[in-house]
């Protein structure tokens, strides 16, 4: 890829790599990030709903919790726009 066309991402660009096949690979990573982010909001969502903190659960957790989910949403947006090429006939 050229330095041109590397400064040439457009939202049409996007797009056509989230439409476009991800690799099998991808798919997984997707869909570890999409489970390990969904039990930290679900870590989250018990603090608010019974106060954990009340029973001597550490802040910590729910810090840590949240960065969790800022990673997990990262990881899986790269995945998801991670396209697989025309010409590699060795991804299954």
């Amino acid at each position: 890829m050229s330095e041109k066309e590397l400064n040439k991402i457009t939202f049409t660009s996007l797009l056509a790599r989230w439409k476009g096949e991800t690799p099998i690979f991808w798919k997984k990573v997707n869909t570890l990030a999409i489970t390990i982010g969904t039990s930290a909001v679900s870590v989250l969502g018990a603090d608010k709903m019974f106060d954990l903190q009340a029973y001597g659960v550490p802040q910590l957790v729910f810090t840590i919790a949240g960065y969790v989910i800022v990673a997990c949403a990262t990881l899986g947006l790269a995945a998801k726009i991670t396209k697989q090429d025309q010409n590699d006939s060795n991804i299954q």
